[in-house]
């Protein structure tokens, strides 16, 4: 009776599990995706000066940071519903959650593709995305949410400086005096 051994039903909510981890962690690679480019965008637009330059380099980083943490999770999960696959005979998720290459970390949109005209495709990972319910609104309002933090951390630092140069006056005057 090979093959026909019960298996563990904890291995099957598991598997169900890390299925669902993989589509997060996709979602987690698309919103960072999208956040890099838009930050490309508004900096190569906006940003002026050294210091604006290396702090948007910095948070640059911080975002390219999340993908590469997101791209070695998903990675790592797949790794393991191929384990999980092999031991409960299932195998069908390997068609709708594929192996992840660099290649396929690119944007959506035609700027960020950097082949021709003729060569251009979507990359499945935002394929699948659509299929599983996350449409062009979804992307829109992640892209809001991440916009309206940056535009708020970025109030912050400017009444930050205003602060200082108001700080930086009162002590030159004071040493004046």
């Amino acid at each position: 009776m090979l093959g026909k051994a019960p298996c563990d039903l904890k291995f099957v909510d598991i598997g169900r599990l890390r299925y669902a981890q993989a589509h997060e962690t996709l979602y987690e690679i698309h919103r960072a995706i999208l956040l890099r480019f838009q930050m490309y965008q508004s900096k190569d637009r906006l940003v002026r000066g050294q210091r604006m330059n290396m702090h948007s380099n910095a948070l640059i980083a911080t975002v390219s940071n999340r993908l590469t943490n997101g791209v070695a999770k998903y990675r790592e999960i797949r790794i393991t519903l191929l384990h999980l696959g092999d031991a409960l005979k299932k195998t069908s998720w390997e068609s709708i959650l594929r192996e992840l290459k660099d290649e396929d970390i690119v944007g959506i949109t035609a700027e960020e593709d950097t082949r021709s005209e003729g060569l251009r495709s979507v990359s499945w990972i935002w394929k699948l995305t659509e299929s599983d319910g996350m449409d062009g609104e979804g992307k829109k309002e992640a892209l809001r949410i991440e916009w309206c933090k940056a535009r708020a951390r970025a109030h912050r630092r400017q009444e930050e400086c205003l602060l200082l140069n108001e700080e930086m006056h009162h002590a030159s005057n004071y040493c004046l005096f």
